[in-house]
C-alpha cells in the first residue's frame, strides 16, 4: 500500500487465476462509475443494467464487439475510487447483472487474447491497482501520474489539416 496525501493504494498480482476466475466490483450505491472505452449504446456514467459476457479489452468495432476503442484501463468512481489494470495483462472485461448486484469484472487469458505473442507463456498475471481517496479529482489526478503519459512534443500538423478517417 502506497500514501499520497490521503490516497490509499494497494497493488494486487494475482498469478495464475483460472480463465474462469474473475475479480469483481460491485457497481452498485450512488456511486458512478466512468470509464474510457466505447460500448454500443454509450452512456455516461457506464449504465449499471448493462450485462455483457467476458470480451477481450482491445481496440475493435464496437459494432461487432460489446466494447470497442479503448484509451485506458482505467475505471474511476464517483465517490473516490478506482481500478487500473495493468497494460500487459490479457485483459477481459465482463458486466454481470444476473444476481441482485452489478458487477464490474475483470479476467486475463493469453489463450484468447487477440494479441497472442505471449501464447507460450506458462505464467498468466492479472495486475489489479485499487485506488481510493477524498474524491474523484485527487484520485484521478494520482491515476494519470502514475500511468498515462502526457505527450513529449507536438503531432505533426499535417494530423490535424488532413486526418484519415
Amino acid at each position: 500500500m502506497l500514501n499520497d496525501n490521503k490516497i490509499a493504494h494497494y497493488s494486487i498480482n494475482w498469478i495464475n487465476p483460472n480463465s474462469t476466475e474473475e475479480f469483481c466490483i460491485h457497481l452498485d450505491g450512488n456511486q458512478h462509475w466512468f470509464s474510457t472505452y466505447e460500448e454500443k449504446l454509450q452512456r455516461w456514467p457506464l449504465d449499471k443494467s448493462v450485462h455483457f459476457n467476458a470480451v477481450a479489452l482491445a481496440t475493435n468495432d464496437f459494432f461487432q464487439n460489446q466494447i470497442g476503442s479503448i484509451v485506458e484501463n482505467l475505471w474511476l468512481g464517483s465517490d473516490g475510487f478506482a481500478v487500473f489494470v495493468e497494460r500487459s495483462n490479457p485483459l477481459f472485461l465482463s458486466r454481470d447483472t444476473s444476481s441482485n448486484k452489478a458487477l464490474l469484472c475483470f479476467s486475463a487469458d493469453y489463450h484468447k487474447s487477440p494479441y497472442n505473442e505471449a501464447i507460450d507463456t506458462k505464467e498468466t498475471n492479472l495486475n489489479v491497482h485499487l485506488i481510493s481517496g477524498n474524491d474523484i479529482k485527487h484520485v484521478y489526478r494520482y491515476a494519470a501520474k502514475l500511468w498515462i503519459k502526457k505527450p513529449i512534443g507536438i503531432p505533426d500538423e499535417r494530423m490535424f489539416k488532413s486526418p484519415v478517417w
